[in-house]
């Protein structure tokens, strides 16, 4: 711990202390919780870390969780970066503890020597906003969209895209099914599909052990599920629950049956069980920047849902590297 005037900061807070302050906390998400620190840690090129401002009597005035990626081989020398997915978590979005919090974590992530730190906000951080750029965090609108599961089936089916709607009813049509997965050759089964897809758009996939780590780790805040042919999984998407948000975290889809439409049944039918289940919201995760021409947000789009812009923050820690890998992970995508 290191002391700075009435304030402390922890990189090994208490664990309940920890988790009540992200439960209670209005913003908080299942990526800032003790049990992510875990998934993250257990996972072979991850390496993860909590910092936590405290007052003098050990009540958490602020926290994040971040997790530092090499990419393994070559890659790895222009990738290395540092990831805070859900933003910091500040009591009454006060801006001299987002001050305190961003200060020390840039002290302390300098020895781990990542190229850049970037926070995927998953909430309106406006509040916090002046703080985090007054550390030199660079702030960017990003998308999302989110599913209102709050409104009735009726008024999620009228809202939908003919298009999407039409090729549910194929799918259907077509016998393809979706159910829960447990076993963990179907979640291996599961990520090889996702996998596949990921390596064929060009982004870094993630590793195996992070969905295996996070079936053992997580257990209820995590839900498998795929869409089936017959006893052939065609599609899969895993998603984080927590409080009342259902986040549509990884997916993919085969494309020698992209003509059944796995992509298209997974999702409503899981905001289908989502709504059963009295979650209020099912957030379609990343969807690109405004006035930037992406094809999954228009995809994502077609379901109904309200684009929002949360934004991401991005602070470069060393200038020339991130130059560098821009224009190697272009030069790694086109010899691939």
């Amino acid at each position: 711990m290191s002391a700075e005037e009435n304030y402390v900061i922890n990189e090994n807070p208490e664990r309940e202390k920890w988790d009540a302050f992200v439960f209670q906390h209005p913003n908080g998400t299942i990526f800032q919780t003790s049990l992510m620190f875990d998934v993250y840690q257990a996972t072979p090129f991850n390496n993860a870390g909590v910092i936590a401002l405290e007052d003098n009597k050990g009540a958490i005035l602020a926290l994040m969780v971040y997790v530092l990626i090499k990419e393994p081989g070559i890659k790895s020398f222009f990738s290395t970066r540092a990831i805070v997915t859900g933003g910091p978590l500040v009591k009454d979005n006060d801006l001299k503890y987002t001050k305190l919090l961003l200060n020390n974590y840039k002290k302390k992530i300098k020895k781990a020597n990542p190229i850049y730190t970037e926070i995927r906000n998953l909430f309106d951080t406006s509040g916090i906003r002046e703080g985090i750029s007054s550390e030199k965090f660079d702030y960017q609108d990003h998308l999302t969209i989110h599913m209102d599961l709050t409104k009735s089936v009726h008024e999620l089916e009228m809202a939908m895209h003919k298009k999407r709607a039409s090729n549910i009813r194929r799918s259907i049509k077509k016998n393809v099914i979706t159910k829960e997965i447990l076993l963990p050759e179907d979640i291996k089964a599961g990520y090889q599909i996702i996998k596949d897809t990921y390596d064929r758009i060009g982004l870094p996939s993630p590793q195996p052990d992070l969905f295996l780590n996070a079936a053992k780790i997580l257990k209820t805040n995590i839900k498998f599920f795929a869409a089936y042919l017959d006893d052939k999984i065609i599609g899969c998407r895993i998603y984080l629950v927590y409080k009342h948000i259902i986040y549509d975290w990884y997916a993919g889809g085969n494309l020698e049956y992209s003509g059944y439409h796995p992509n298209d049944l997974l999702p409503w039918n899981m905001m289908l069980w989502a709504k059963e289940n009295n979650f209020k919201i099912y957030d379609f995760a990343g969807a690109g920047k405004p006035n930037k021409a992406y094809s999954v947000r228009d995809y994502k789009l077609k379901f109904g849902g309200q684009l929002l812009s949360f934004g991401r923050y991005q602070y470069i820690h060393k200038p020339v590297l991130y130059q560098l890998g821009v224009l190697g992970m272009s030069v790694y995508r086109y010899i691939k």
